[in-house]
């Protein structure tokens, strides 16, 4: 199987790239979708990360779940590239995408956690930074979250636990 680059994402956003990816699994995801709606009220949201993944799951998904609402969660941290990269699937697609914060930043967990980064050990960033204002985003409301990654990422940690948002891996 061959691998398309984040450059080639970032310089083309084609359609075709789409096609070399490994996607087996774009019958499930759309499955999933159907039948994880279980009324029209049901939020349909996906977390762009600026990463090819979650692109690709993008592509994927734009035009067969025209209500989707695109995410970032920013930590204020991203390099000027992310910032770029995330216009550029903006006006690729033709989408809106909602750019979420913590209400207190990197620096102020940093400090909590004693000045020690985050690490596959220490999840603070993603729990602090990403997962709470997620969790914020959506309050109450019935959700599906669609996340774009690999095969062989493990994900334990990286998803909400409220029981109205439900997680779908694209694996």
């Amino acid at each position: 199987m061959s691998v398309i680059l984040h450059e080639e994402f970032t310089k083309k956003l084609e359609y075709p790239s789409i096609l070399r990816l490994p996607f087996a699994w774009t019958g499930t995801i759309i499955a999933n979708m159907k039948s994880n709606s279980t009324n029209n009220h049901t939020r349909h949201i996906l977390g762009l990360s600026g990463g090819k993944d979650s692109t690709a799951l993008a592509i994927l998904l734009h035009q067969e779940v025209p209500q989707m609402e695109y995410f970032f969660c920013d930590t204020h941290r991203e390099l000027p590239e992310t910032y770029e990269y995330l216009e550029r699937i903006k006006a690729r697609l033709g989408i809106k995408i909602h750019y979420l914060s913590a209400e207190r930043g990197f620096e102020h967990w940093l400090d909590v956690y004693g000045g020690a980064l985050p690490s596959p050990q220490m999840r603070w960033c993603t729990k602090q930074l990403k997962i709470k204002p997620l969790e914020a985003f959506i309050g109450n409301d019935e959700a599906v979250s669609y996340i774009g990654i690999r095969a062989d990422e493990h994900r334990d940690g990286y998803i909400s636990t409220k029981p109205n948002i439900k997680a779908v891996l694209s694996v």
